[in-house]
C-alpha cells in the first residue's frame, strides 16, 4: 500500500529549512527535520519522498558529497538549498549532473515554495519498486532510480556509470537473486522479455563477460554454472588478485555501447 509522500529536510538550524518545515506542516506534509544526512534511515515500504539538503553541508568538495547525498537518499528526489549570491552557475550546475534533481535558493517566497515543491511531488512515481539493491556482503549496491552502481572495499567506494541498459538490469536480476542459480533462459525471458525468443543464450554470455570486465575484480562475484548459467555469490577476491579491467577506485565512465543482441546465427 502507497503511503503519503513524505519530505526529508536535512539541515536542521538553517533558518530556510526550519522555515520550510513549518510550512509544510502547515499544509499538511509529513515532515521530518534531521540534522545531518547520516541520521536517515530510510523510508518505510511505499512510501514517496523528497529529500531537501542544505548545500551548506557539502563541505569544500560538493560534487563528491553530491553523489554521496544520491547514494544516502536513493529513491528520492534529492533537491539541494543554496545561497545563489555564493554559489556560481557551474557549481550549481555541476552538483545537478553529479545527480541533484532541482536547487532551491535560500529566500524563496512560501508560494513559489510550495509550488515548486508539489511539481516535483507530482512527479512522484505512484508505485515505488525496490530501488536499492546491495550483495549481501555489502560490497556492490545498485540504485535503480538514478542507475548507479556502488563498489565498496576497505573502507573505500568507486562509482560503476559505464553499464548499458541490459547490463544493469542483470546485475538488477543477479542481485535479487545472488546465491540463486539462474538459467540462461531464466536471465532471457527476464531481461529481455518479449524478444527473449529471438535471442539465443551467446547473447546472455556476451553480456555476462561484458558487466564482469566493467565490475573489474567485483566481477569474479558473477560465477558460471556450466551447463546451466550464472549465479552471483558473495566471495571476495584474493586480495593481491589482478583482474584485467578498469581501475577500481576511478569512477568509471564511457559511451555504454552494448556488447551485441545478436539473435540465433
Amino acid at each position: 500500500m502507497n503511503k503519503a509522500p513524505q519530505l526529508v529536510l536535512v539541515g536542521a538550524g538553517s533558518l530556510f529549512l526550519d522555515m520550510a518545515a513549518r510550512i509544510f506542516e502547515e499544509e499538511g506534509l509529513a515532515v521530518a527535520l534531521l540534522s545531518s544526512a547520516e541520521r536517515f534511515s530510510g523510508l518505510g515500504p511505499g512510501t514517496r519522498g523528497i529529500a531537501f539538503v542544505d548545500a551548506g553541508l557539502l563541505g569544500t568538495k560538493p560534487v563528491d558529497a553530491t553523489r554521496e547525498l544520491c547514494r544516502i537518499f536513493c529513491g528520492l528526489t534529492l533537491i539541494l538549498v543554496c545561497d545563489v549570491l555564493k554559489t556560481s552557475n557551474k557549481e550549481m550546475a555541476a552538483m545537478l549532473l553529479a545527480g541533484a534533481d532541482d536547487i532551491f535558493p535560500y529566500g524563496l517566497e512560501k508560494d513559489l515554495l510550495l509550488a515548486k515543491t508539489k511539481a516535483h511531488l507530482r512527479r512522484l512515481p505512484f508505485c515505488v519498486p525496490a530501488g536499492k539493491l546491495s550483495s549481501r556482503d555489502g560490497e556492490i549496491e545498485l540504485c535503480r532510480r538514478r542507475r548507479i552502481i556502488s563498489l565498496r572495499r576497505s573502507g573505500r567506494r568507486a562509482d560503476v556509470c559505464s553499464l548499458t541498459p541490459r547490463e544493469f538490469d542483470l546485475l538488477a536480476l543477479l542481485l535479487e537473486r545472488q546465491e540463486q542459480a539462474m538459467t540462461r533462459v531464466d536471465i532471457l525471458e527476464h531481461i529481455w522479455e518479449e524478444k527473449a525468443e529471438d535471442m539465443n543464450s551467446e547473447t546472455v554470455d556476451r553480456h555476462v563477460e561484458s558487466l564482469r570486465k566493467k565490475l573489474g575484480a567485483w566481477g569474479g562475484k558473477i560465477k558460471t554454472l556450466y551447463g546451466v548459467g550464472y549465479v552471483l555469490k558473495n566471495e571476495s577476491p584474493p586480495q593481491n588478485s589482478r583482474k584485467k579491467g578498469p581501475a577500481p577506485w576511478k569512477k568509471i565512465t564511457s559511451s555504454g555501447e552494448d556488447p551485441g543482441e545478436r539473435g540465433p546465427e
